[in-house]
């Protein structure tokens, strides 16, 4: 069967500040979890990272039950040796069965049910990847390309003056970058572009899944100037950013950088071959509103 071709189903952000629920509705909304998520959002000290993790959790139960319309209770994620979140085998065999169901469901069901395997060459891959700093939550979902995003809030840093914050973080910078970042007189200006270049940073091994694992200074992001390094949320969304791996550059992978307001900025990272992909959904972030996803949610304990 043809595999169809890459496309974005969903590019989404809640804002943290609008959902400020009491303790029986936190707990409420954790009974909705997986019993392993509840047990490490509970584990988190600081009241604003577990809501933070709690809303990224709920976004992903969402995304798979108002897309795919899997069940909620069905909806189970594992996790990659290198500790990313991916759909459990089972449910990445329901989207495929979902997407046959018009010719030979009822077939590839009962076989499935006999042999529990999936078959990762037919119907569509899914990919997705939340990301959550600052006053946001944020989530990218594709079909057949890996894709990763990452969220930044341009926040001044509390102990330090801003020369100080960059320079300690030099190491993790290409020449190219270091230089861009440098160049601006006002120390402000230095920071929004160094977010900028650790937001694409992150974005990208997100997507491919290894964490910090890999040197980030190997990353080399060369910004096209055309575009220059404008920022806030009245810009239009960045495209031409060019991304170099010790030396090579990726003609396959891509990048779109947009603001969702005037300090945080947003980064996705996708890998395809083909210029079919639709873009429109990259323009600007679906809003979302946590009591609406709740209003799906379904208690699993």
């Amino acid at each position: 069967m043809e595999t169809s071709l890459p496309k974005i189903t969903a590019l989404w952000a809640v804002n943290i500040i609008t959902w400020n629920p009491t303790d029986e509705e936190f707990d409420d909304a954790l009974s909705t979890i997986s019993a392993y998520e509840r047990e490490r959002i509970c584990q988190l000290r600081i009241k604003e990272q577990a809501k933070a993790s709690l809303i990224g959790r709920l976004l992903l139960l969402y995304l798979f039950n108002s897309i795919y319309n899997i069940q909620w209770e069905a909806i189970k994620f594992e996790r990659t040796k290198e500790n990313k979140p991916i759909l459990a085998s089972s449910v990445r065999l329901f989207i495929v069965l979902a997407g046959l169901s018009r010719t030979s469901s009822w077939y590839l069901t009962l076989l499935f049910l006999l042999s529990n395997q999936v078959f990762p060459d037919i119907g569509v891959r899914v990919d997705f990847n939340v990301s959550h700093h600052g006053d946001w939550v944020v989530l990218v979902a594709s079909e057949n390309c890996r894709v990763g995003i990452d969220v930044m809030k341009i926040e001044e840093p509390y102990n330090e003056n801003i020369e100080t914050f960059l320079e300690s973080l030099r190491e993790q910078l290409s020449k190219t970058e270091w230089d861009a970042i440098s160049a601006p007189d006002y120390p402000i200006l230095k920071l929004h572009r160094f977010y900028r270049y650790w937001c694409l940073k992150e974005s990208y091994i997100k997507a491919i899944g290894v964490g910090l694992a890999m040197s980030l200074k190997k990353l080399d992001f060369h910004i096209d100037e055309s575009e220059g390094h404008e920022y806030g949320a009245c810009n239009p969304v960045k495209t031409k950013t060019r991304l170099f791996v010790c030396g090579t550059f990726m003609a396959e992978w891509h990048f779109r950088e947009l603001y969702l307001d005037e300090l945080h900025c947003i980064a996705i990272a996708y890998e395809t071959n083909n210029d079919c992909i639709n873009h429109r959904e990259f323009d600007s972030a679906t809003i979302i509103n946590i009591k609406d996803v709740l209003k799906k949610a379904v208690k699993v304990c």
